[in-house]
């Protein structure tokens, strides 16, 4: 009785779990997977009743498989099947059945139908043997690869997508009539387009089934591991379409682990040698593909590759492989820089400083191409590897290539993307100061570019190219402190010449990721500051209900610049940003000659006074960061005498509404305080302007902020992981300096 209850028991769930199976909604059929994981875990103590629930379950399985109708029952069954087949209670002919039909679903034309298909063979091959995969699945798997691989341009591609795109490419071009060196957002093709990113009818999928199948098997796939296989896959990493360079790329992550460099398998169809040889090169594609799903996909795969072999073989391949993991350190995706720089210290260990100095050669040459890379993102890692050779390389493995690098960032100085220039200041700055006698012949050059980016548009731009120039007060001394000081009269007190109405970001029209575009006719565009709209708070027309693009969509893609013309894709510089940069500017001098920063502490205080244009906040926050650094560089007791001009413009911004610029205010008075005395402060204060003394006490009854030196960071805000390893306590690794070179 009690056994008969049981059997009805399980009926009623088993049928309970295949109604769940062939449900539409995905979540029912993860309900039915679980329901059937939890009834075999309870049928497991009692054999006998595991053999007739699996049985059961079987026969409910094949025929969900079997049924015609709607795709959802065979994708339930399918991510059941494996359950059943590691459940140790299978029935003699269910694997061959199922191997049979499954091998049939990977032309079914549901793509998740097919992915489960591929891992349902890949189970049988891990729980029946490997034996399972030139039965059942290596011709139809290589078929679908082989004769999916090419199509025509049009093929397949819905007739209302290309109606959307040619819509699409004609507004672009109407918008951009004049401006004949920039292509429309979209591209020239729409096939291009679809076929980048559309599916490939079961090429992904087939791609995606070898991989499990390669995954679960392991070192036991070397027999099958041939020149027809690789030919195969590695025709499927130069597809056009990124997921199938992304999957393909993943399975020869797991054809790596297949190799035993130690104990060769007699019975492999390649050596190891042979293998090797023919993967380096593929890896070294995918390290600089242009997709970041595709790079983490082969920066997965080559770390495998070289920890996988004996550290005496991994050198032959270190000048193709090294300057590639080097520069996607530094890789605007954060999973593929961060798990690119972990590579880097489990196959550099101690040693990544050296392997850079032997390999300088290519790491240079693999670096001066990649400054000229199609993507912006790639070409602003570039820079940011080329500060680090100059922050971290010595001088002397340096020295041959400094000229040619320099040259490589003047070009980035011009370059539409505003990180890369950012990133190029930095780098200057560092070869100059690392080279100086091999720089003096382009110093002209650079003094123009450095003084025209303190005024850059983009903030960030303006104090890493005064960071820059302090680089090269270090390298020349006296003759570089005195054209700072030259360029500080000039442009320091450039504010006083700013129109009251200065220029906002309405009016800029969406067609770069970074920077300020040109107008439609071709020329800078300069942008009236509607007031009534700021002050009644209406929302900006050009920044509302607007296309938003993501990093590496369709959004238009911004070039590098050309020859020697490098404006048309800025704005002109406002007088009050290059007001702003010469304020990033003085504190370096600060920091360098504190004598010459004498003469500019009134002219500094006369710009704090202005109040006719709408970004005299953004100014005066600069002030505030920098005036504490300024002071502490240039001396207590002499600061003082300068210290009262200032007492009212803070006053002002520490009662303002502009949060941003109060608590600049806010801290500058702190560190002012801690740096001459709170009590001083107040007293000084008190004398200026009683009505000033609550507001000045509040901020100095408030704890003290750490001072930055200096905002920038090195390589466009790219934190600089180190070359070389270092342990922390506990034996946990780390990258040196919080990631940053001073």
């Amino acid at each position: 009785v009690l056994q008969k209850k049981k059997t009805f028991s399980s009926g009623a769930v088993m049928q309970e779990i295949v109604a769940q199976l062939r449900s539409s909604r995905r979540l029912d059929r993860d309900k039915g997977v679980s329901a059937l994981s939890a009834l075999l875990k309870e049928c497991s103590g009692d054999q006998e009743r595991l053999n007739s629930t699996v049985a059961a379950a079987e026969a409910a399985m094949l025929q969900l498989l079997q049924e015609g109708k709607e795709w959802e029952a065979r994708h339930g069954a399918l991510c059941a099947c494996p359950l059943l087949l590691r459940s140790g209670g299978c029935s003699g002919g269910f694997p061959e059945q199922l191997a049979e039909t499954a091998a049939q679903l990977l032309s079914d034309e549901e793509s998740r139908v097919r992915i489960e298909a591929g891992v349902v063979l890949a189970v049988l091959c891990e729980t029946q043997g490997v034996g399972y995969y030139p039965r059942f699945a290596r011709d139809t798997i290589l078929s679908h690869i082989r004769d999916n691989l090419e199509r025509s341009p049009n093929q397949d591609i819905p007739a209302a997508f290309l109606q959307q795109q040619q819509q699409q490419k004609e507004e672009a071009e109407a918008d951009m009539a004049m401006r004949a060196d920039s292509p429309g957002p979209f591209g020239d093709q729409a096939s291009a387009i679809f076929h980048e990113s559309a599916g490939w009818k079961t090429l992904e999928t087939g791609s995606r089934a070898l991989w499990e199948i390669i995954k679960v098997c392991g070192r036991n796939f070397a027999p099958f591991m041939d020149s027809e296989l690789l030919d195969l896959v590695f025709a499927s990493l130069r597809h056009t379409n990124r997921f199938v360079r992304e999957t393909a790329y993943y399975a020869c992550g797991e054809l790596c682990d297949v190799v035993d460099y130690v104990n060769e398998d007699k019975n492999a169809a390649l050596t190891s040698e042979e293998f090797a040889a023919r993967m380096a090169p593929q890896l070294a594609v995918g390290l600089s593909d242009n997709w970041s799903q595709v790079r983490m996909a082969s920066s997965v795969a080559t770390r495998r590759f070289l920890l996988g072999m004996p550290c005496a073989r991994r050198p032959q391949f270190y000048p193709l492989l090294l300057p590639r993991m080097c520069l996607n350190r530094y890789y605007v995706a954060e999973g593929v820089r961060l798990f690119s720089q972990e590579s880097w210290r489990q196959i550099a260990e101690d040693q990544g400083k050296d392997l850079v100095e032997t390999y300088i050669n290519e790491t240079v040459d693999f670096y001066i191409m990649q400054t000229r890379a199609e993507n912006h993102a790639v070409r602003e890692a570039a820079c940011a590897c080329i500060a680090e050779l100059g922050a971290k390389i010595s001088p002397e493995v340096l020295r041959p290539h400094v000229r040619i690098l320099l040259q490589v960032l003047e070009d980035c100085f011009k370059d539409e993307s505003w990180p890369v220039r950012d990133a190029a200041c930095i780098a200057s700055g560092r070869f100059i100061k690392s080279c100086p006698d091999e720089a003096k012949d382009c110093m002209d050059n650079f003094y123009r570019l450095f003084f025209q980016h303190v005024g850059d548009n983009i903030w960030s731009v303006r104090e890493n190219a005064a960071v820059a120039l302090g680089c090269v007060m270090d390298a020349y001394g006296e003759s570089a402190v005195a054209k700072v000081c030259e360029n500080l009269r000039a442009s320091l007190p450039a504010a006083k010449d700013q129109p009251s109405v200065s220029t906002a970001n309405a009016g800029l029209e969406n067609v770069t990721q970074f920077g300020v575009a040109a107008d439609s006719e071709g020329g800078a565009r300069r942008v009236v500051y509607n007031k009534a709209a700021f002050d009644s708070h209406h929302a900006d027309p050009q920044h509302t209900d607007q296309q938003m693009y993501s990093c590496g969509s369709l959004a238009p893609k911004l070039k590098r610049g050309a020859g020697c013309c490098d404006t048309g894709f800025r704005r002109p510089q406002e007088p009050w940003e290059k007001t702003d940069g010469a304020v990033y500017l003085l504190r370096e001098l600060s920091m360098r000659s504190a004598k010459s920063v004498e003469e500019f502490f009134p002219v500094l205080a006369d710009i704090c006074a202005l109040r006719h244009f709408k970004h005299h906040f953004n100014m005066l926050e600069t002030v505030w960061k920098q005036l504490p650094i300024i002071a502490e560089h240039y001396g207590k007791k002499p600061f003082k005498q300068f210290l009262e001009p200032f007492i009212e413009h803070l006053h002002y911004s520490l009662v303002s509404s502009h949060n941003l610029a109060k608590a600049a205010a806010a801290g500058c008075a702190q560190q002012i305080g801690k740096l001459i005395g709170p009590s001083i402060l107040k007293g000084r204060v008190d004398m200026f302007n009683p009505s000033y003394t609550p507001a000045f006490a509040q901020v100095l009854s408030q704890p003290v902020q750490p001072l930055r030196e200096q905002r920038g960071l090195p390589g466009a805000g790219l934190a600089m992981p180190d070359m070389t390893l270092h342990r922390a306590p506990g034996g946990v690794f780390r990258t040196g300096a919080a990631h940053q070179v001073s």
